[in-house]
């Protein structure tokens, strides 16, 4: 199935990860791939089910949090992407993925404090993660953090225009 999701093979792989399942209906790992393979195919509700399986199963794996996180993300369900992705950062303090999406979370809920002190955690447990530095710039209307993404990334084009728009704010013409 993981090879099948690999290949690019999407809905083989759902064939083949059902049928893991059926053999062994707590195998974590086949839950998440068939989250990521529904994810690949654009359907966020049978991934966020799949990912709550791999979570139920094994629950210590911070990735599996951070997935499903980011599936309750894709769903604008930002309350239950919250306690997720909070779990994830409690299992892994040193996950700089989980801190970035923690971040984006809280911005999506209009909690500008928290997502700033996430996103510099990011930036800080990663300093070569160029979307961290880029919303640590949209959090924050930072220069020095936009120039760092686009640094990192040259070919960032949003992180360009963010650096644009912090120097327009900051009247540097």
């Amino acid at each position: 199935g993981i090879k099948a999701i690999e290949s690019k093979q999407y809905e083989q792989a759902v064939h083949i990860l059902k049928e893991a399942i059926g053999l062994d209906p707590e195998n974590a790992n086949a839950w998440h791939g068939l989250g990521v393979a529904h994810t690949f195919l654009g359907q966020p509700e049978e991934s966020v089910g799949d990912f709550k399986a791999a979570v139920k199963y094994n629950p210590s794996y911070e990735g599996y949090w951070i997935s499903l996180g980011l599936g309750y993300l894709t769903l604008n369900r930002y309350a239950d992407a919250l306690p997720a992705l909070q779990e994830a950062v409690g299992i892994r303090p040193s996950d700089a993925i989980a801190w970035l999406y923690l971040g984006k979370t809280y911005d999506s809920m209009h909690n500008h404090d928290q997502s700033l002190r996430c996103y510099q955690q990011a930036t800080s447990l990663d300093p070569d993660n160029a979307q961290a530095w880029y919303e640590l710039g949209q959090a924050s209307g930072s220069i020095a953090a936009f120039n760092k993404s686009v640094q990192l990334k040259p070919d960032y084009a949003k992180a360009w225009a963010g650096l644009a728009l912090a120097y327009d704010n900051d009247k540097h013409y």
